[in-house]
């Protein structure tokens, strides 16, 4: 969802180039100038776009590894657990069949 909008130039700054990001901007997004940022590109089917986001030390980025693992473990177990509960419910309605 945009929040907000606003043209923005590319101009060269010394040996490269930058583009100025208003003040209202960077306080919308609540950026803050102590920390320090990551700019990614990325291709999303085709679509090229540059994100600016918090840079995140290791520690941060093995906690979220971490977490998402976590997830992926429960869900895998929940599968197994359907899995193992259907085949003993299908066991236990031919067993009934066949008597």
């Amino acid at each position: 969802m945009i929040i907000s909008e606003e043209p923005i130039q590319l101009k060269e700054w010394g040996n490269g180039n930058a583009f100025r990001i208003s003040k209202k901007m960077l306080q919308l997004v609540d950026f803050d100038d102590t920390i320090d940022y990551e700019l990614k590109a990325i291709d999303e089917n085709g679509v090229k776009k540059l994100v600016i986001e918090p840079k995140m030390d290791l520690e941060e980025k093995l906690a979220i590894f971490e977490e998402f693992s976590g997830l992926l473990d429960s869900k895998i177990e929940t599968e197994k657990q359907d899995y193992r509960k259907e085949r003993r419910e299908e066991r236990l309605s031919k067993y009934e069949s066949l008597t």
